[in-house]
This record gives C-alpha cells, structure tokens and sequence, in this order.
C-alpha cells in the first residue's frame, strides 16, 4: 500500500466523520440522529450511504469501499430489525452514559480525551442490585491486574533509562503514521476486517516512551478487547459481553488505566496530486478534474491493491439443491403457510435472521438467504429482494445485479401464464422496471440488457400497446446509454495518457454533466472539449457571475442548448439553466423566466416521485381515506354505488365538465374504476387524466368517441398519482353529465 493510501481516511473523506467520532456507531455511520426510530428513514439514509460509497469501488482506494458497504448493511440490517435494534441501542445508552460519567469524574472537557475510552453498560437505573460475580469472573479481574500491573512495570522501566533498544511498535490504535480508518479494529461477523499484515497481532498496545503525553506519565497500558481473527492473530474477551447484536466496533471496552492516554498524534497530510495527472496545470484547485482510474474487466483495482477480503464461491447446483431441501424439511409448515406477500415477507424475514447467525454452513447460508430473497421476489417486495441480494455479495463472490437478472428471468417464466394484464403479470414487469434502473444507476448494462429480455417477453402478454411500447423504448435507451458508457470508458483511458485530448474532455464532461450530476467536475471537462458551444457555456458557468445580466444569459444559453438535445440531457440542460435563473433575483419574475421555471418543476424524475408513493390496500379514492373533489364533487368519492336507474348520488353537472379528486398524500396506483349510469339507450362521453404532483395532468383514456356506460376499467403499470381528473363531455340523457362513483386500487379486488 502506498504512502498516499496510508493517509486516506475514507470514513472523512466519503462520508465526513471525523477521527474523533471513529469508530461510528450505526447511526453516525448512516448520517442519522442517534436512535432514529423511523424505519423508512433508516431505509433511505441507508441506500443513499451505499450508492454513495459504490461510485468509489472502481477508484484508487477501492479496496476501503466494500468494507464499507459491509458496515452500512450491517447497520441497516440491525436497525431495520425491532428486537436487534431495541438490544443495540440499550447498550448504546448505557455506553454514552458510561462515558459521559467519566468524563465528568476525570474533567475531561475534549472528545479526543474521550474517544479511547469505551466502559460497560452503567447500572440499572432502577437501583437493582447487580448478581455477584461469578468464580470465572474472579479470574478474568485477577487476570487483568495482573496484566495491568506487569504493564506498569515495564513502562516505568522503559522510562526510567535512555531508550537505547527498539520497543516493539504499538498496535495500529496508537500508531500515529495511520488514520483512524486503517487502524486495527475488532473482528464482527456484521462487519468483517482485517488489520493490515504490517501491523503486529498484539491485544495490549504498549505505548513507547517518547510517543506518551506527559499527562499520561506512568499510567498503566489499557487492555482492549481482541484485535484480529485471522490465523495467528490473539485476542482476549471483555469482561461482560454487552450484546450479542452489536458488533465488536461498538462493544464497550475494558479500561484498566486511570488517567486516559494521550490521543494519537494527526494523520500526516496527503501527498500533493501530481500535475501529469491534471487536464490543465494552471488551473485552479477547483477546476481540476478527477484522475481517471481504471480497473480490471472483474472490477478489481488495476494499481495492484488487494481485495478487502477473500469471500467463499458460490456453492454448487448439487450443493445448493440439497440445501434448499434440507431448508424446506425443517421449515415445513412455515412454507405451507406462506401462501400470501404478508406471510411470504415473514418467512423472508425468518430465512435471512437464519442466514445471519449461520456462520459456520456457507452452503445452507446461502441457500437461506436465496430463498429469502425468491420469497421478496414473489411477494412483490423489490427492494426487500434487492436488499437480500446485495446481503449475499456481502458474504459470497457473487455479483448482486447478476443474481437479480436470474430471479426476475425466473419470475417471469413462473407467470408466463397469467392472463393478459393480471396484477400478477403488472408486478413482473414493474419489478423488472425497477431492476434494470438499479442496473443502470450501476452501469451495469450486461445485466440491464439480460433483464431487458423477460420484462419484453411479459410486456408483450400483456397485449397493451402503451406499455410494449415503452418497454422497447426502454431497451433503446439502455442501448444508447451502454454506447455512451464505452464512450465514457475509453475516454477515461486517453485522458489518462493525454489530459487535454479534446473530444476525450467531451465524452468525460457530457457523462459528468449530464448523466452523473457531478457539474464542477464535468464542466472542467467540457471547456476542454471538442463542442466550441458547450465549452464557452462551461467556461462562463465556471466563472461563476455574480451580475444580473450575467446570471440570466448564462440561464439562456444553456436553454437554447437543451432545445438542441433530447431525453435526460436536455432535461439536464434546463435544470442547469434554471439554477442560475435562480441566482438572477431580479429577472426571476421576468414573464419567460417563469415560464420556463414552471416547465422544469413539471419535469422531475419519476424516481423521485416514487419515492414518496405509498402502497396502501383498498379503495384510496375515499372521502374517508382523504380524498377531496372540488366542484361539489363529494358523491364521487364517499364509496357509496346508489342504483344507476334512480341516479342518487354520484355527480352531475352541465356538460362540458370537470371533476378532480386530490389525494392528501402520493400513492401508488394500479387500477382506476368509474362507474357510469347504465339504461337503455343511456351512454355518456369522458376522459381521464392523472398527475403526479397535482398540477401537471398527462392522459389516461379518451373515451370521448364511442357509447360507454356502467363500470369502466383501467389498469395499467402501477404509477405515482397525486390527483386524477374526471372530464365529462356528453350525455345521451340530455345537457348533464352523469358519474356515480370513482375508485383507485394499488391492488385491485377481484372481480
């Protein structure tokens, strides 16, 4: 490992935690209030952390970016859990008790005098007195005495003389030429490291003379718990094991010193970057593009860096078909019972606590979390399957996105099937949506093609044009999106050779800029670039203007720009131009600022809309539930169907005419029913239309041609809805339209 690599603390410079607050706790760790009760705050914060810390997994420090990604899982995966996360954050109070206590005792004002020190859960606060202490617990303090005592007297030796002979080196804790992030730490089972093999497998840290602060003076060594479980490593086990959930990183400590030692010294600065590596050496810090790194076709660092860790293959089929019916022997009834998502989530959830505390089987472990995983799958939970695959990279060499592509090919064969637009079928292709742009967001375009393939297959059952047709839509742009990324790949390749290559500076910058969102990096690179156009807009927008007139012709031009383009890009493009009529506060109420403005607050991801959708049971169209019609509308939503014959209830109103029903929330929504007066020679005209935000509204159905009476059904691709409007244009029976009822379904009734 180089000098450089040494001083890297990925903890600080990837997701800001400094050494003082190393090693986080889950919630530090995840960038949440301590003890956050919020499951799907927990969720989120924990998927944005791994998506953050996997744009580094092919970089210079590679190797840190899967340690990391196996803390986060870990820490989501206790916190997601009640009984884990109940038991952890006990121990976790009782810590931070502990040592604000002695901190007060001892008057230390400073977290860096606190950071080395870690003391068992206090005492019930209930006054309880604690059980005796048990023969084998007299040992263990006996030890440590005796432990302590021996240190204190090869310490006062060692000081007592000029320090002629080498002392051994101190263990990582205390060496001051590392980073906290590569210090040794405790083996977990959540969160498996290993110290470096320079390092010495010492439990004890005996601090050498001329590195003690002088407060520190004579103070006995402090016995830690264990260091390593690597073969030829010691370590020694604390007193009282707090909890069996929480990894080793956050379990108290056992202090035998009375004064605290000194905190470890700073790391020393990072090495200058070298100026070959710079697209152009009179640029300013912020200007200056990152290197480009390159890897291997397995993802493995090029610079000849080791792997984090060594991880088992996959099992064999054989090996894997006698587990699964081992698995299903033993849990017999439970598999019987699982015949709906719910009970299928739980016994999901069972599998994969299984497969946590089955350390020593990796056969059945994998074959636990697989099935897991299948039922996620089948019970329509995407991201809970997501989840349990990237478990499974965790554990095993195994690329999650390929064991995605298996399980949705295999969905997809289960269903083939199911009758055209069957909820069943809809969920197929929906989890295959969401599939491949988790493939995409990865570059990961072999699996998004793989995935591509079934989604089409079943798309095409469906027999519905409006969804084939966006599902081949789909597999161009994974296409173009594939090309761009080869385009991307071998710039990165010449702009390591030759910095200012002009349309190697393009292909970097338009990727940076317009499909990465990172601008101050990509801008660097478009002004470099072949495209005179682009470059003089990435020239001003580095300059930053601070003028009105500025602002607003920079806001302009990269408007005219994204009317040359389409897709992402161009939407891209306008958000940029937005952002800087933003900044131009007297021109924002200009009339073709604001026009523009309101068409880029129109043109937000569908992704983040979902991320707001709740998938909720039963009718969500309910006054009860809600809901609010304007216009008077209330009969069309209060879940009442009066007799079509007598037409009570219901809504009606001089045609043309128009009702909308807003939700007081974003849900997910499958199916919309309307239910029309049904007579003879009795028909009635009407369109429907559905927003996301409940303003925007794109067209549903046009039934404004034809003779349509009685209930009406759509279903289609489940999608985030805020508002659905109702426009009536015609009625057989006269000047007034007539609706009696309107519903919407995440999961339809059977009918």
């Amino acid at each position: 490992m180089t000098p450089e690599q040494h001083a890297f603390d990925p903890y600080l410079k990837w997701l800001g935690i400094r050494t003082s607050d190393q090693p986080p706790d889950h919630y530090r760790l995840l960038g949440l209030e301590s003890f956050e009760a919020d499951a799907d705050v927990i969720s989120n914060a924990a998927d944005a952390r791994m998506l953050h810390i996997k744009t580094f997994q092919s970089g210079k420090y590679s190797q840190y970016s899967q340690r990391l990604l196996n803390e986060i899982a870990a820490a989501k995966l206790c916190l997601l859990n009640p009984e884990k996360k109940a038991a952890y954050d006990q121990t976790l109070r009782a810590q931070l008790e502990a040592n604000n206590g002695r901190k007060r005792r001892f008057g230390w004002g400073s977290k860096k005098g606190s950071e080395s020190l870690s003391l068992p859960p206090s005492p019930p606060k209930d006054g309880a007195s604690l059980p005796a202490p048990s023969r084998e617990q007299f040992k263990v303090f006996a030890t440590i005495a005796i432990f302590a005592a021996i240190s204190v007297a090869v310490v006062a030796a060692l000081t007592s003389r000029p320090h002629t002979s080498e002392v051994a080196r101190p263990s990582g804790a205390a060496r001051p030429d590392l980073p906290a992030a590569l210090r040794p730490r405790p083996m977990s089972h959540d969160s498996p490291t290993r110290s470096t093999p320079d390092e010495p497998q010492n439990p004890v840290a005996v601090q050498a003379p001329e590195e003690q602060s002088p407060e520190a003076g004579n103070a006995a060594a402090g016995v830690t718990s264990g260091v390593d479980a690597s073969p030829g490593g010691t370590s020694s086990e604390p007193v009282e094991p707090p909890s069996a959930v929480l990894p080793e990183t956050m379990q108290p400590k056992v202090e035998a010193a009375a004064e605290p030692p000194s905190p470890p010294s700073p790391p020393p600065p990072a090495p200058e970057p070298d100026p070959e590596t710079n697209p152009v050496e009179s640029m300013p810090e912020k200007m200056e593009p990152p290197a480009a790194q390159a890897s291997t076709p397995s993802g493995e660092p090029a610079d000849g860096s080791a792997p984090a860790e060594a991880k088992p293959p996959v099992p064999s089929e054989a090996e894997q078909a006698a587990a699964r019916q081992e698995i299903r022997a033993s849990h017999e009834n439970d598999f019987v019972g699982a015949k709906t998502p719910e009970t299928m989530l739980v016994l999901a959830d069972s599998l994969l606590q299984e497969a946590e505390q089955t350390e020593d089987n990796p056969v059945r472990r994998y074959m636990l979390a697989r099935m897991s995983l299948e039922l996620a799958v089948g019970a329509g939970q995407i991201r809970r399957a997501s989840e349990v695959a990237d478990r499974l990279a965790v554990w095993y060499e195994i690329d999650p996105m390929e064991v995605k592509a298996d399980l949705l090919s295999g969905l997809a064969d289960a269903r083939r099937n199911e009758p055209s637009m069957s909820v069943a079928q809809l969920e197929t292709i929906e989890s295959g949506l969401e599939l491949i742009r988790e493939a995409v967001n990865q570059d990961k375009y072999e699996a998004a093609d793989r995935m591509h393939k079934p989604v089409l297959a079943t798309a095409r059952k469906t027999k519905n044009a409006d969804i084939v047709q966006h599902v081949v839509a789909l597999g161009k742009e994974i296409g173009r999106l594939k090309s761009e990324f080869e385009k991307f790949r071998a710039a990165r390749e010449t702009l390591a050779g030759n910095p200012k290559d002009p349309a190697a500076n393009l292909a970097m910058g338009r990727r940076l800029c317009f499909e990465k969102d990172q601008w101050e990096q990509g801008l660097v690179h478009l002004s470099h670039g072949s495209n005179s156009a682009l470059a003089d807009l990435a020239k001003r927008d580095l300059a930053a203007p601070t003028s009105s007139e500025e602002q607003r012709a920079l806001g302009d031009g990269w408007w005219e720009q994204a009317e040359k383009e389409t897709g992402r890009t161009k939407i891209a493009m306008q958000l940029r131009a937005a952002h800087w009529y933003r900044q131009d506060f007297a021109g924002v109420n200009r009339e073709s600022t604001r026009k523009r403005l309101a068409e880029v607050a129109q043109s937000a991801p569908p992704e983040d809309a979902w991320k707001e959708a709740v998938k909720q049971p039963g009718n969500i169209a309910l006054a009860s539930n809600g809901a609010q019609v304007d216009r008077g509308g209330e009969g069309l939503i209060d879940g009442l169907i009066p007799p079509a014959a007598n037409a009570q209830g219901g809504v009606r109103q001089n045609w043309p005419c128009r009702w909308t029903v807003v939700f007081d929330q974003v849900y997910a929504i499958r199916e919309i029913r309307l239910l029309l007066p049904e007579g003879r020679n009795t028909y009635e005209n009407y369109g429907l239309e559905i927003s996301v935000d409940g303003k925007k509204f794109f067209p549903l159905v046009d039934r404004t041609k034809g003779l349509w009476s009685g209930w009406q059904q759509f279903r289609f691709l489940a999608r985030p809805v805020k508002a659905i409007r109702l426009t009536g244009t015609f009625s057989s029976a006269g000047r007034q339209f007539h609706a009696l009822e309107l519903e919407a379904y995440y999961v339809p009734p059977e009918s």
